[in-house]
């Protein structure tokens, strides 16, 4: 096996066929028993739950302009030219991505992508079936490495393409990230659907529920409620927010009732 240092911590073991990763100096091969998907509370994302699917972004609409960036591949690096606007370098239309992070209770995840507890998160058995559809090419779970100063590779690797698409900078590493990539036959697919019978627990952010600052705020989370308590009545849901005696969050149990709403019950 051929040795390609990233940094200092990690490296890619190769040969022609394969590849593997090493952290300090141990293969990663590790596989989550579980992953949890974030998610802010909107019509979209209400959608997503209610109908089964996970949305697939091409990295350009990512939060992080260096995820997935074409500065990790040598033949794309581009010399920056004045006067012109600064090109995207993470535009990448054949590739679709959904994330996912193997934290539950982060107070960081929860801030930044509940939208500040007020959507919800999906804990999901790392056991996924997706249903066929002739757009998609293939599709992989991989986990993802964060690196302050990454070496950028050459195209002739077999693994360079994988190594864009799953390099991030270390400041995002408490994200703890995993992400589904979906390599495309056609670009306009945005959506890969999945068996609900994955999905385990139904987390939900503490603040979305009354007092409400907006009308639309109202219903989306009666709209989350009406999904839960009839699509997902048969699985455990959580409310999720501060623990009163420790900085840390905690998760409280919810049962729904026969009028059809959420009630809190015990501790967990």
């Amino acid at each position: 096996m051929n040795e390609f240092k990233i940094d200092n911590q990690n490296s890619i073991f190769y040969n022609d066929v394969s590849w593997t990763l090493q952290k300090n100096g141990t293969v990663d091969n590790s596989k989550p028993s579980h992953l949890y998907k974030y998610y802010s509370l909107s019509n979209y994302n209400l959608d997503a739950l209610e109908k089964g699917y996970f949305y697939l972004s091409n990295p350009l609409n990512f939060n992080d302009p260096f995820d997935c960036c074409n500065n990790l591949i040598i033949e794309k690096q581009r010399d920056p030219i004045d006067g012109l606007p600064t090109p995207f370098i993470n535009d990448i239309p054949n590739i679709g991505i959904s994330c996912f992070s193997t934290h539950e209770l982060n107070p960081l995840m929860w801030g930044h992508y509940t939208n500040a507890y007020v959507g919800f998160v999906l804990k999901f058995k790392n056991d996924f079936t997706f249903y066929p559809d002739a757009r998609i090419k293939s599709h992989k779970f991989t986990s993802v490495i964060y690196s302050d100063n990454p070496t950028p590779v050459t195209e002739k690797y077999a693994f360079a393409e994988d190594y864009q698409l799953m390099l991030k900078l270390k400041d995002w590493e408490y994200e703890n990230e995993w992400r589904l990539i979906v390599n495309k036959n056609k670009n306009d697919l945005d959506k890969i659907f999945y068996s609900t019978e994955a999905i385990e627990e139904i987390l939900i952010g503490y603040r979305s529920s009354w007092p409400y600052k907006h009308a639309d705020d109202k219903a989306l989370c009666e709209r989350l409620t009406n999904i839960v308590t009839t699509k997902y009545k048969s699985i455990k849901t959580f409310s999720v927010g501060p623990h009163e005696k420790h900085f840390s969050l905690k998760k409280i149990r919810l049962l729904i009732n026969p009028e059809f709403t959420i009630t809190r019950v015990t501790l967990k």
